[in-house]
């Protein structure tokens, strides 16, 4: 039962394509009640009282290599806790991806170097879209001059919309030891 309502909640919130897309990754199940411990034999049901599961995709194409995301559930295999994904079901359109190298593109035009940066991919929960983060690799001046001395450095980065190719936002950020 766990199983399949995992599969029908999951696809409910990314759609029955996305959902086809998606790799297991690895995960947990927790027995919080001090049951009988878990074995690899035991069937899932009524055995944990929550799973922790990680998925992944990729698009190689547009340089994604993987995205590792987390899904936890209760005991009957409801989703309990918030996904780092839009919501692709009502959506689908967000999972169509511009590449890296648009997302690098437009950070140049926002006047970061090519050689001297770094590109991750992500979920902004505020937007509730991917994003690739472009962050460029040499240290700038912080906006809050105490920071410098308790830093590791300040750094310029751009978040672009991996899906329309637009720039919600341009910051600096400083890693605090």
């Amino acid at each position: 039962m766990a199983r399949r309502n995992l599969k029908s909640n999951l696809s409910a919130r990314v759609g029955n394509e996305f959902f086809g897309r998606l790799k297991f990754g690895w995960g947990y199940a927790f027995d919080l009640d001090d049951t009988p411990r878990l074995t690899a034999s035991a069937p899932l049901e009524n055995v944990a009282d929550v799973y922790d599961l990680v998925f992944s995709f990729a698009d190689r194409a547009k340089g994604l290599k993987a995205y590792y995301f987390k899904v936890v559930l209760d005991a009957h295999g409801k989703i309990t806790d918030d996904l780092a994904l839009p919501d692709l079901a009502s959506n689908p359109g967000k999972a169509r991806l511009v590449s890296c190298q648009v997302a690098v593109a437009t950070a140049m035009t926002r006047g970061f170097p090519r050689d001297k940066s770094s590109v991750w991919f992500d979920f902004d929960r505020e937007t509730k879209s991917f994003v690739w983060i472009v962050t460029d690799n040499e240290p700038v001046a912080p906006d809050t001059p105490p920071l410098a001395i308790m830093g590791n450095g300040t750094y310029r980065s751009v978040d672009v919309d991996a899906n329309t190719g637009m720039v919600p936002r341009v910051y600096k950020r400083t890693i605090i030891v």
